[in-house]
């Protein structure tokens, strides 16, 4: 059994562990595509790399009611379990939501499907997935999830936000209690003005896309132009490697873990052998602001470049 550290996911006070289970990858197709090698792990398997993540000391998984088959994989995987695990789960935000004349319905219905698929009464975390920033300003989804709050089916508030503006709308929202960002070592910039604002209001903070959608690891040199221009430019951050830390994704989780505000960073695994690697090899000890800070002001202008939009989706 490793044992993973935890960190207090902000004024929640709840323990989760460091590295936390991201579901998306056992989902759905996810990331760079390698030719020959499939991105969506067969059920049975998917399972099995939930329960290895479990065995090897993570106590959060974060899915969602758009990641496909994830929900149901989740379920399956912590049957006889559920009082030990950190589970949060999300519900979309789209358009055909915006202007619902019965929202509270509408999320009244995701979640239950939710709940039946994670096979639970209910989840730590209910977050609005992908809102923008004048969803979250309005307040009428967030109304909605409090309601299910209510209802006991969630213990915590949550949003799954891109830019900046859309972060700073949820920390204007009391009720959102976690905040999902996309934090890597490509882009940090969630640090400058979000992380500090939600320290300040006691607010989780959970990081995303630590390995950049996969251009962080070694998918990346074998990814489009874009995703091996990225992965080239981080290879060259040669002070992060050290005797410890040897590879980019080591090196990528070690910057995201050395915020002290991040209380989780999610990581995708979509084989065995992933999860493995990726936790497994967890830095002992952060690095020094003088590393970080020569790291985030290398940081690329177009880190999203390798999106069809410019946000981190």
């Amino acid at each position: 059994m490793h044992t993973i550290p935890r960190r207090t996911l902000g004024r929640t006070g709840l323990l989760i562990s460091e590295l936390g289970f991201g579901g998306v990858e056992i989902g759905q197709e996810y990331g760079i595509r390698v030719q020959g090698q499939a991105n969506l792990p067969p059920r049975d398997v998917a399972v099995e790399i939930v329960r290895r993540a479990l065995s090897m000391g993570v106590n959060v998984i974060d899915t969602a009611r758009g990641y496909g088959d994830s929900e149901r994989i989740v379920g399956a995987a912590i049957a006889g379990r559920r009082d030990d695990i950190i589970l949060m789960t999300k519900v979309s935000c789209g358009p055909q939501h915006q202007h619902a004349t019965d929202l509270r319905s509408a999320v009244k219905h995701s979640l239950e499907t939710s709940l039946e698929m994670l096979d639970s009464p209910w989840v730590d975390v209910l977050s609005v997935h992908s809102a923008s920033a004048e969803v979250l300003e309005r307040g009428e989804f967030v109304d909605a999830l409090e309601h299910a709050r209510a209802a006991g089916y969630a213990r915590y508030l949550g949003a799954t936000v891109y830019s900046e503006a859309e972060a700073l709308a949820a920390l204007h929202d009391p009720r959102i209690d976690v905040l999902q960002i996309a934090y890597s070592l490509l882009d940090p910039s969630m640090a400058d003005r979000v992380i500090p604002l939600a320290a300040e209001h006691g607010v989780g903070i959970v990081a995303r896309s630590v390995l950049h959608r996969g251009v962080l690891t070694p998918k990346g040199a074998g990814g489009s132009t874009e995703e091996q221009r990225l992965h080239a430019h981080a290879s060259t951050y040669r002070y992060l490697f050290d005797e410890e830390t040897t590879t980019l994704p080591q090196v990528a989780v070690r910057f995201v873990l050395s915020e002290p505000r991040v209380s989780c960073a999610l990581l995708g695994m979509d084989t065995l052998s992933q999860v493995e690697a990726n936790l497994a090899s967890r830095p002992r000890a952060p690095y020094r602001d003088e590393q970080l800070a020569r790291a985030s002001s290398a940081r690329p202008s177009d880190p999203w470049a390798i999106l069809p939009s410019a946000a981190p989706r």
